[in-house]
């Protein structure tokens, strides 16, 4: 069925302050016109019967047919706008002003208050956009914007419109169930340029670009001929003095691998309390951080979670799906059932951990290293470039594919000439 074809769930007249304020005076002058027995004050009692009719008539008849449709984005991110967009259609030959958009939960008009997302403190509002003209037979575009506090599953119910047109005596309220969810992501920094050049010299599962036998670059070793090879690759003189025919293999770069340990494990084995809570969300941003400024630089990554009853483990890749495989796990991570599982990989690149993590990183970055990187999630903002931190548009949208190549310049000409300090 079309989607311009749903009708309201729930159709329902609210009136509002202005409204009873209205018939407060309405009443005051009835009362003043049958105590006196004035003309004029009967016709000024008539006049405020009129408006309070007109209005609902207006909104009895502009609002019948109405239809809305929600386009949620693809994901959030947390501290960051989420902008929802709503396509409206009126198939009404009479147009609709001053129509309010708006997302509710639970029963009752003040039930998002005790049921739903912004009760439970996923949102630090409630979302409300506003449409000043519908003209008939016309479809437009309304946006609402709400900022997610944390990560997880966001969940929409009903999509509520609403209109007081002329004098907002009265509110004609379209209630349409419209259920739908997305994925909030972590906060998300720009990790240093520093944490990232010791993540690439770390030899521990992680090392830097090595060469591999099957390309085009440099020479790699000899090897005997076998069908397919090209005859450009045939050595000539190892072949006539050894006499059998003996090709050039060649190397092929690969990627430099990150392999990421999340330690989720409480350090008196209590349950998770506020607290710790807490310092479990800044390990999860810190570890979707890397992840996504790794995946920007060229990294393979990949991610496995210690201490938790389901772990998971994503093994090393490169490629946008795979950056996007990570981050959702990361979102949807469960932090509330600990275990005591212990890693399966045995040489990771980096181990971020809850609290604080191993001193002495500032050292690190003129030698390899030859131990994991222990990153912590208290010292977030170290790690974190100054004035890159929460980006939602240039941490996301940037490795976006239509986007690599315009930025690939202006990424550069950054790197040339940053004069950031050392962490």
């Amino acid at each position: 069925m079309n989607v311009y074809e749903l009708k309201p769930s729930r159709v329902h007249w609210r009136l509002g302050r202005g409204g009873m304020a209205y018939l407060a005076v309405t009443l005051v002058i009835l009362s003043t016109a049958v105590y006196s027995q004035a003309n004029l004050m009967f016709w000024a009692f008539g006049l405020m019967i009129g408006g309070f009719v007109v209005t609902a008539l207006l909104m009895m008849i502009c609002m019948r047919k109405l239809s809305v449709h929600r386009m949620m984005p693809n994901h959030g991110v947390t501290d960051e706008p989420l902008v929802l967009r709503y396509q409206i259609a009126n198939r009404s030959k009479l147009a609709v002003f001053g129509l309010l958009i708006c997302e509710t939960w639970g029963k009752g008009d003040r039930g998002w208050l005790k049921s739903g997302a912004v009760a439970d403190g996923l949102l630090g509002s409630r979302p409300s956009g506003w449409l000043l003209h519908l003209g008939p037979r016309q479809t437009l575009q309304a946006e609402a914007i709400c900022w997610p506090r944390r990560r997880g599953v966001l969940q929409f119910e009903r999509i509520v419109l609403e209109s007081g047109f002329p004098f907002a005596m009265m509110h004609k309220v379209l209630e349409f169930e419209a259920p739908a969810e997305v994925l909030v992501y972590p906060r998300l920094f720009r990790i240093h340029r520093r944490l990232l050049s010791c993540l690439s010299r770390s030899e521990s599962g992680g090392s830097k670009q090595t060469d591999r036998r099957g390309g085009t670059e440099d020479f790699f070793g000899l090897r005997g001929y076998r069908v397919g090879d090209s005859v450009r690759l045939i050595d000539w003189k190892h072949t006539a003095s050894t006499g059998n025919v003996v090709v050039r293999e060649m190397t092929r770069p690969s990627l430099p691998q990150v392999m990421i340990l999340l330690e989720l494990r409480s350090s008196d084995g209590k349950g998770p309390d506020s607290g710790f809570s807490e310092a479990c969300e800044r390990a999860i941003s810190l570890a979707a951080s890397l992840a996504c400024d790794a995946y920007l630089n060229g990294y393979q990554i990949g991610l496995e979670v210690a201490g938790k009853g389901a772990a998971e483990r994503v093994q090393l890749h490169h490629s946008l799906p795979h950056r996007t495989r990570i981050i959702d796990m990361l979102a949807k991570l469960d932090y509330s059932r600990l275990g005591n599982l212990s890693a399966k990989t045995d040489r990771p690149t980096v181990i971020v951990r809850v609290g604080s993590g191993a001193p002495g990183l500032s050292q690190a970055r003129g030698s390899y290293i030859t131990r994991p990187l222990i990153l912590g999630g208290d010292d977030l903002e170290q790690y974190a470039q100054a004035g890159d931190s929460g980006s939602l548009y240039e941490m996301i949208q940037r490795s976006t594919p239509m986007n690599m190549r315009r930025r690939q310049g202006g990424l550069l000409r950054s790197l040339l000439t940053d004069k950031t300090s050392t962490l």
